[in-house]
């Protein structure tokens, strides 16, 4: 059985399970951005070096908090304006808040290692 073999109010009820994955993926999201962009300060004030080539290019004309919350924004503006919120959409989203979560899990061993957490 396919979506669009649904009734209408097993699809609307569907789309809103779906919708409100992603605004929680994205809240998650948003939560480990800001965690990675203090753990690179923290970093940075250690003496240590971003490896990302374009983050390190983005913090040095400082415009890498911009461009990780205008993403963020896009995104949850582009699935609050959408009828239909395919699966594809809410996987890839949380996708990237796991890849995400072992970018920020990286950083904070990084910073214990250089003495960074206290």
């Amino acid at each position: 059985m396919t979506l669009e073999d649904t009734p209408l109010e097993d699809a609307t009820v569907v789309m809103a399970r779906r919708r409100r994955a992603v605004i929680v993926g994205l809240g998650v999201l948003t939560v480990l951005q800001a965690a990675d962009v203090f753990a690179t300060w923290a970093l940075l004030a250690n003496d240590e070096a971003e490896l990302n080539p374009v983050a390190r290019a983005l913090i040095g004309s400082g415009g890498a908090i911009v461009v990780k919350f205008a993403i963020i924004g896009a995104l949850l503006a582009l699935v609050l304006s959408r009828p239909v919120v395919r699966m594809g959409f809410v996987c890839s989203v949380w996708a990237v808040t796991g890849i995400y979560l072992a970018v920020v899990a990286m950083n904070l061993y990084s910073l214990h290692l250089v003495g960074g957490l206290g």
